[in-house]
């Protein structure tokens, strides 16, 4: 794990988003009303709103700049109270701003949050972790019936290794998992979870472009790097769905360029991934059934709307005035920036984007700081107890896993039977 390139691609990106969200400063500005003579103390402001008691201000421009701390805030008549004297004469307009880290701003707003908020987020998280396993029993139905409490440990277990651990071993246990308790091809029982993948990101972009009609920009209707994630995410997914369809409806296809990349392999090694894409194919089929294509779309929507609901329920905490639609956007957003970005946990990628998508709504800094990143702990680490806890029922251990480094398995046998 330590030596794939993927895994280092990974953390780097994750540790220049991390280093960006928290040594970002905050710079707020207004400009005086009245001028200001030498010696004088407190000035009258266009706006104090954005200024506390402590801040450190600079006033001034070109070479009469001075830098002060303020003492006192009257907010309803726009003045401040500095700990000296100005030395310098200041006229009407001239720029009165502050600059502080956000990651001080963020502690603060932290420390005004209403906790109790997390108890309805992390129940209606789980809720959503249960539509994943209803909407998996359905794609696996190309494989058999499986138990929907029993896949719903195995996603768990799969979340938990994927948060705790590099390279998506999640992935692979599922798979081994599953395969070994069914007694049916792990290869293609870990292809299912690409066809997860493609549901997911298909209902996110539908989400992200029907949300934008009704979200209002608080700073430009455009910003460069939303449209970047709202066009890349709809060129990757609709290129995976074009993917899948062939798999589905031409599967010959899929084994004749199958088989040319195959004929260039070890002669020892042909025979197992002969098979293992014959199961791969099995896995990756989108059902032809409509009844059981609209089980698929709407269990993917019931898990995003409940994803969406958490990051609405805690934005109640940080008293973020955006209704549940714009929460769906900083969803639909923040998640898709850590399906395309390879960040490990979404590390970074996930606050960043998130904290930026709520900076364009109006939410301040400091909210839109402290509320993403105890989104993004909400749905990584409640998971992981959990998880450990099914791990060990399973007699396995985080330890016992990652020193195996389970494999898929390509052998397929008998179908599963519900248990």
């Amino acid at each position: 794990m330590l030596k794939s390139r993927r895994f280092w691609i990974g953390i780097t990106i994750s540790a220049a988003f991390l280093v960006v969200f928290f040594l970002q400063t905050d710079t707020r500005e207004t400009s005086v009303t009245e001028a200001v003579s030498i010696g004088q103390t407190q000035i009258s402001v266009e706006d104090a709103a954005d200024f506390q008691v402590e801040d450190v201000v600079e006033i001034g421009s070109s070479e009469s700049i001075e830098t002060k701390k303020i003492i006192a805030v009257d907010w309803g008549n726009n003045s401040i109270t500095v700990d000296s004297g100005f030395s310098f004469v200041h006229s009407i307009d001239e720029p009165v701003k502050t600059q502080t880290r956000v990651a001080m701003e963020m502690g603060e707003a932290l420390a005004r949050a209403n906790y109790l908020y997390l108890i309805p987020a992390i129940a209606v998280y789980f809720l959503g972790v249960w539509f994943r396993a209803v909407r998996w029993r359905y794609i696996l139905l190309n494989l058999g019936k499986f138990n929907i409490r029993y896949l719903f440990r195995q996603i768990m277990i799969g979340f938990t290794l994927n948060n705790l651990v590099p390279g998506r071993l999640g992935i692979l246990l599922r798979a081994y998992m599953i395969g070994e308790k069914y007694k049916v091809s792990k290869v293609a029982v870990g292809a299912t979870v690409g066809v997860e993948r493609v549901f997911d990101g298909l209902v996110l972009v539908l989400f992200l472009f029907v949300v934008s009609f009704f979200v209002t920009m608080q700073k430009g209707d455009v910003t460069p790097w939303l449209e970047v994630v709202k066009w890349g995410s709809v060129g990757i997914f609709l290129f995976c769905l074009l993917g899948l369809m062939v798999i589905t409806f031409k599967p010959d296809i899929t084994r004749r360029i199958g088989r040319a990349v195959i004929r260039h392999l070890p002669s020892k090694a042909k025979f197992k991934w002969d098979e293992w894409l014959e199961a791969g194919i099995v896995g990756l089929s989108i059902p032809r059934q409509r009844g059981r294509l609209f089980a698929i779309s709407a269990t993917s929507i019931l898990v995003w709307i409940c994803e969406g609901s958490t990051f609405y329920i805690i934005s109640l905490g940080f008293d973020i005035a955006q209704p549940f639609h714009a929460m769906l956007l900083v969803m639909c957003i923040a998640t898709l920036s850590w399906f395309i970005l390879i960040a490990p946990g979404g590390l970074g990628t996930f606050d960043w984007f998130g904290r930026e998508t709520l900076l364009v709504l109006g939410v301040p800094i400091s909210a839109a700081s402290a509320a993403i990143l105890l989104i993004h702990a909400t749905v990584l680490l409640p998971v992981i107890p959990l998880g450990l806890l099914f791990l060990w029922l399973e007699d396995l251990s985080l330890a016992k896993v990652v020193r195996r480094r389970v494999r898929l398995s390509g052998e397929p046998t008998s179908k599963g039977s519900e248990q």
